[in-house]
């Protein structure tokens, strides 16, 4: 199984934020996983476990991953689909440095370190037979992919935080 290191707000294993797409496809062919589907400003590996989404320019913005057989993604040593979600929130957030966060089973952005969890649920546990909930989705982006979940929040949410960064109604537990 193929490890992939999550480096916050420079990328994942060969893959590098800001990059162009032609680089980006080598860097992932390269590493043994090719493109298999595209559409739009999204290029996916790996039966769509990762998927690579490009700002306008064509320069990836942010790398989403899923849970695969394929490899092991690592955050700060852990792999991030073998934790289960409260665990790994609190990690990045030990590492975050814009306050405090509660724990949001749904969907989170920490936005110092451009990180974003979605989902988290005991289908998502491959690993373990679905005993804990784990993140469906565990991503990594840029300024200009922080800018443009910004740009789409809904209008009741302009000026405040994207979804999944307002603790409004949040889960207790505070890391």
């Amino acid at each position: 199984m193929k490890e992939l290191t999550i480096t916050p707000l420079i990328g994942v294993g060969p893959l590098v934020l800001g990059k162009n797409q032609d680089w980006c496809r080598s860097a992932l062919k390269a590493f043994g996983f090719p493109v298999t589907s595209s559409r739009r400003f999204i290029d996916r590996a790996d039966d769509g476990c990762i998927a690579l989404e490009y700002d306008e320019s064509w320069n990836l913005q942010h790398i989403g991953l899923a849970v695969s057989e394929h490899f092991i993604a690592r955050y700060e040593g852990v792999d991030v689909f073998d934790i289960a979600a409260p665990e790994l929130f609190a990690k990045i957030a030990q590492k975050e440095k814009t306050g405090d966060h509660v724990y949001d089973p749904s969907e989170y952005v920490f936005r110092g370190q451009i990180i974003s969890l979605w989902e988290a649920d005991e289908q998502y546990d491959r690993r373990r037979g679905e005993t804990r909930p784990i993140y469906g989705s565990f991503g990594v982006g840029n300024q200009v992919y922080l800018n443009a979940i910004d740009e789409i929040a809904v209008p009741s949410q302009k000026g405040a935080e994207p979804s999944g960064t307002d603790n409004s109604g949040a889960s207790p537990l505070r890391v």
